[in-house]
């Protein structure tokens, strides 16, 4: 959730990743990873990339707490 809404807002307004990345002070391959969903970004690190984007951070904050409690239960399922 976190991702597609980084990557949509990116593209929305025109700009690539590695003009995200940099401004946000991000390197370009962790900048990439977290919009393919492989990395969680700190919350330190989705409030850079939400003011680059401007995007609402407690919306994304909410969806990174929400994913990472959906991750805990599928290895929790996992486990059992």
């Amino acid at each position: 959730m976190v991702a597609r809404k980084i990557a949509a807002r990116r593209k929305y307004l025109g700009l690539n990743s590695d003009d995200v990345a940099h401004d946000a002070l991000i390197n370009r391959s962790h900048y990439s990873d977290i919009e393919r969903g492989k990395v969680m970004p700190s919350q330190f690190t989705i409030m850079k990339i939400a003011t680059v984007l401007n995007l609402n951070l407690v919306d994304l904050l909410t969806d990174a707490y929400e994913e990472v409690q959906q991750f805990i239960r599928d290895v929790q399922t996992d486990e059992q």
